[in-house]
């Protein structure tokens, strides 16, 4: 059996005939987990439970496709993150450390009559916001559990919660957007008609080489574009820093920029 096979069939075997169509990017995004390309990949579509995630990870180590020492399963209400320790608490500190290296937030809101990249230094929305960050990340390490070297964590819902904000800044985006408003599900925002510039980012590694699969961007995630000089050279430094990783593994990597403006936009 291939390597891919086995990794093919660890995936099905998991999550069932229904996840066959993701493999190829489910494998990707692990593997860019392993190679600290990503802190996190979000388990989207397969309403897959915390006991599956953890008898996921089990499987890959049994079959050794998995090397990192301290994988982590993150759980937000019922969106499931793949990611690990250490990364989660480098984001983290990161943030703790300084805001304006790590990611910038903007404005999206639809009271807004355009998006705005907030400070940090302005004791208002900007502070606030990672102030709610760090509260829960901290919240959920205090309550982390851990079981066969795999560590567990619940990210508490409140009522500042942002899950636009906060899934952005686990999956390590450069750029993340915040809106007003307590309900997670009224998304309005201001980016109606708003030209975009939408970052993708593909790797692809060895496993791959001789395999005919679709692209899948471990990285994706848009700006309006006339926020784009505020956040340009943090983007610049954040993609030259995966660059270093890919070439350390030998993996080709690519950056491709867009251009869309949406008649709707939303979460």
């Amino acid at each position: 059996m291939s390597l891919y096979d086995c990794w093919k069939q660890t995936v099905v075997e998991t999550f069932g005939k229904k996840s066959r169509r993701k493999v190829h990017e489910i494998v990707r995004n692990v593997l860019a987990i392993d190679a600290r390309l990503k802190p996190a990949y979000l388990f989207d579509e397969l309403f897959i439970t915390v006991e599956t995630m953890f008898e996921f990870l089990q499987n890959l180590r049994r079959r050794s496709l998995l090397l990192v020492p301290d994988p982590a399963i993150v759980r937000i209400d019922d969106t499931i993150f793949l990611t690990t320790v250490a990364d989660l608490k480098t984001r983290f500190f990161d943030v703790e450390r300084d805001a304006n290296s790590t990611c910038r937030i903007v404005d999206i809101s639809d009271t807004l009559e355009s998006p705005v990249v907030l400070d940090y230094d302005d004791g208002g929305n900007g502070k606030r916001i990672l102030d709610t960050f760090r509260r829960e990340i901290r919240t959920a390490f205090e309550t982390c559990r851990e079981a066969d070297g795999i560590s567990i964590l619940t990210v508490p819902s409140t009522a500042e919660s942002n899950r636009s904000t906060m899934f952005g800044m686990l999956l390590g985006y450069p750029v993340v957007y915040w809106y007003r408003g307590s309900d997670p599900y009224d998304c309005k925002t201001c980016l109606d008609c708003v030209p975009l510039s939408v970052y993708k980012v593909d790797v692809e590694f060895e496993l791959f080489s001789n395999l005919k699969l679709p692209t899948d961007s471990i990285y994706s995630f848009s700006i309006p574009q006339a926020c784009s000089e505020a956040a340009k050279g943090l983007i610049d430094v954040w993609y030259k820093h995966l660059q270093v990783k890919a070439d350390d593994i030998g993996a080709n990597m690519k950056l491709t920029v867009d251009s869309v403006t949406l008649d709707s936009f939303a979460l």
